[in-house]
Formats: structure tokens, C-alpha cells, sequence
């Protein structure tokens, strides 16, 4: 399955890798994407990766480096590319927690030892970003947005550095904050406008269950 995956792989440098998104608006589409590159190309192949003999082509580790040559130093917004077309607006906490999935897969199961230290440096704006903008309840985002359903992943990104450390940037009260913040479950799904589908009810409560599962990855 990993060698079929990989056709959809496409490596820029000896360093960098991007995954395409595949069928997409009725034509094949193999340029980089931002979501595949961070599910595929990272979590996927830090999976299989940390299975194979040395040689392998480090596909996790190169989709980690291309994604985080994409962020924005100054916002510390990772945009959201799809297809030849760049966005920065529509879905910056989406983009966001994918990006933060594969990179924690990557770190849990080993990938790339020796580029952890630069990977968790370059994600310093992330954070930066998601320490300012975390609202009273917790989370990220406009409420009821497809983006903030499942921006509760941004959590992870705060408990990975809690758990790695992370310099000059202090972050341990800010996890506890947003489990510790139970106007997520006792308003629930209050914080959602009445006009949302109740089907990103469940896309919301999957992104919280996920973050909190993560959670226990790095901490236990």
C-alpha cells in the first residue's frame, strides 16, 4: 500500500516532499496539498517509516519540511494549498491542526530524530498565534465556521510544546485552560449557531475526542 501511496508523493528537494490531493474538481490533481502532505505524506508515512530498513526514503520527514517552508514567520499562518491555489483566510486552524497531527505522529514514532529540534522551532509562530487567539472557551476560530469544528485540535499543538518545551514561549496554563474550560461540554453544543448542520456537531466532537486522545499520547 506505502509504494501505491507514494506514486502520489513529489519530492522538490533532496529534503522536501509534497503529496497531491488525488481526484479533485473532476481532474486528476497531484500538486502539492497542504492537508494530504500533513495526513499522508507525515502521519501515514511515520506509520510505515518507523517499520522499514534504513534507505527508505524519509517521505514523513520530507512532508513535515515542505509544509513548514510554507508558513507565514511574521502571522504564523500555515495556508491552506490546494490544487495551484494558495488560501490563508477560509480555513488557517484547519490547515493548522492537520499540520499539528503529522507532525506529533512524526515525533511520537521517532521519524527524523535529528530534525525535532528545527521542526518544533519552525512551529514557534503556530503557536505564537494560537496562544494569542484562543478565545474565553478555549478554542479557535468563528463559531459554527467548518474551520472552528475542528480547530480543537489546535489543543494538541499546545500540549506538544507543554510536553516538549518550548524556550521563551510559555505555554502549560494553556492546555489545562482549554480542558479545564467546561463551557466546551456543559454549553455543548451551544457554542454552535443553530443554523449548522447537525452532522459538524459530530465533526466537532471528533475533533475534541481527537485532541484529547493525542493528549494522552504525549503526556502518558
Amino acid at each position: 500500500m506505502a509504494h501505491n501511496v507514494r506514486g502520489r508523493c513529489r519530492w522538490h528537494t533532496n529534503e522536501t516532499v509534497s503529496t497531491g490531493c488525488g481526484y479533485y474538481a473532476h481532474h486528476l490533481s497531484l500538486s502539492p496539498y497542504t492537508i494530504a502532505t500533513a495526513t499522508t505524506g507525515a502521519a501515514f508515512f511515520s506509520e510505515y517509516t518507523a517499520g522499514v530498513v534504513s534507505g527508505e526514503p524519509d517521505v514523513c520527514g520530507g512532508s513535515i519540511n515542505w509544509i513548514l517552508n510554507t508558513i507565514n514567520r511574521s502571522t504564523g499562518v500555515i495556508p491552506y494549498i490546494l490544487d495551484n491555489t494558495s488560501s490563508t483566510a477560509q480555513w488557517p486552524w484547519d490547515t493548522a491542526s492537520y499540520v499539528t497531527e503529522g507532525l506529533v505522529a512524526a515525533v511520537v514514532r521517532n521519524c527524523s530524530v535529528a530534525q525535532h529540534e528545527r521542526w518544533r522551532m519552525s512551529m514557534l509562530p503556530v503557536l505564537r498565534r494560537a496562544l494569542a487567539e484562543q478565545n474565553a472557551w478555549g478554542l479557535w476560530g468563528v463559531a459554527g465556521s467548518a474551520d472552528a469544528m475542528r480547530a480543537p485540535r489546535v489543543g494538541t499543538l499546545l500540549s506538544f510544546y507543554a510536553a516538549l518545551g518550548t524556550g521563551s514561549v510559555d505555554v502549560p496554563q494553556k492546555p489545562a485552560r482549554f480542558f479545564a474550560c467546561d463551557q466546551i461540554f456543559r454549553n455543548w453544543p451551544g457554542w454552535i449557531p443553530r443554523n449548522v448542520q447537525q452532522a459538524d456537531y459530530v465533526v466537532s466532537a471528533l475533533s475534541v475526542i481527537e485532541c484529547v486522545l493525542t493528549v494522552y499520547a504525549l503526556w502518558f
